[in-house]
């Protein structure tokens, strides 16, 4: 999503939380700067699962990162190596509910639903 190509700042970052080994799967990470990681862990920016862009929480304080809104990220050319669904939805919903969006409201409740109907979120859950 940045283009950074300096390997000593690239991270990898767990899309869901690490449990254990199970968790360590490459579909399950991302690689990320090191600044963008610790926006991801706070939940300050997050990736759309169903456009795969960036979206930035409105808690961020300064505008410096505002640049990476609607970025896309970039999947690796094999298939095997891109993020697991389930993984990005899990973490799309967990974005919301810790911007005060959460997902498990009814579908016509919110500018959020309107645009993502639940039934596209919920087939990614598991």
């Amino acid at each position: 999503m940045t283009g950074c190509g300096e390997q000593a700042v690239l991270e990898a970052a767990h899309i869901r939380p690490y449990r254990g080994p199970r968790w360590n799967g490459v579909t399950n990470g991302l690689l990320l700067r090191a600044d963008i990681h610790t926006l991801f862990d706070r939940y300050l920016l997050a990736l759309d699962p169903v456009t795969g862009q960036v979206v930035l929480s409105g808690r961020l304080s300064s505008d410096h990162y505002r640049d990476l809104e609607g970025a896309p990220l970039r999947f690796p050319a094999d298939e095997r190596f891109h993020p697991a669904r389930d993984a990005l939805n899990w973490r799309w919903l967990r974005f919301l509910t810790e911007n005060g969006m959460p997902g498990a409201c009814a579908p016509s409740c919110c500018e959020h639903h309107a645009r993502y109907p639940v039934a596209v979120i919920g087939t990614w859950v598991y």
